[in-house]
């Protein structure tokens, strides 16, 4: 019996692909038209089998790019090269990677941050902010009842820290502020 096909856009076929094959957030399988080279736009309906883990075997990492557009060919119904099309595989940062680079590499790569990240920083970001903010209120307090407050105070915000956080953390804080 042969194989149930369904219909999807281009798209979403493939961000399932990469997905599958366990590549970086960001990596995409690309149509390009061989005689001009432009990007085929991504709302292109294709005929394609299922994509998950249990459909598609992840390619290794000791394989090539091309190993794995053969794989993306194999899940499609069309023929891409006979309707004048090329796969390509582009990096989280949107350029095309050369199909003799292995797998392992383009799985190195840094995966571009989901809105989720993004989210979640902004609001890190905003903790670390009304921190600060009530760290400089007390510090403007501690100033009025300290007779040298350039010298001591520094020193005792910092051994406090040290000593409720070790003194990883104060590295890791500075490192964070650059």
């Amino acid at each position: 019996m042969a194989k149930k096909l369904i219909s999807t856009r281009w798209a979403v076929f493939s961000r399932r692909f990469v997905t599958a094959q366990r590549l970086p957030n960001g990596c995409a399988v690309a149509l390009f038209r061989r005689r001009d080279k432009r990007r085929v736009r991504d709302d292109l309906v294709v005929k394609r089998q299922r994509v998950n883990t249990k459909t598609v075997t992840p390619v290794d990492d000791d394989d090539r790019v091309t190993a794995l557009l053969a794989a993306a060919q194999a899940v499609l119904s069309m023929n891409v090269h006979a309707r004048g099309y090329r796969l390509a595989l582009l990096g989280p940062d949107g350029i095309e990677i050369n199909g003799g680079t292995k797998l392992a590499t383009v799985r190195a790569m840094t995966p571009t941050p989901t809105e989720e990240d993004l989210q979640q920083a902004e609001m890190r970001h905003a903790l670390v902010e009304e921190i600060a903010g009530t760290a400089a209120w007390q510090m403007r307090e501690a100033e009025h009842t300290t007779e040298d407050p350039d010298e001591l105070i520094p020193l005792g915000y910092l051994k406090a820290i040290a000593d409720r956080y070790g003194r990883g953390a104060i590295d890791e804080a500075l490192a964070h502020l650059g």
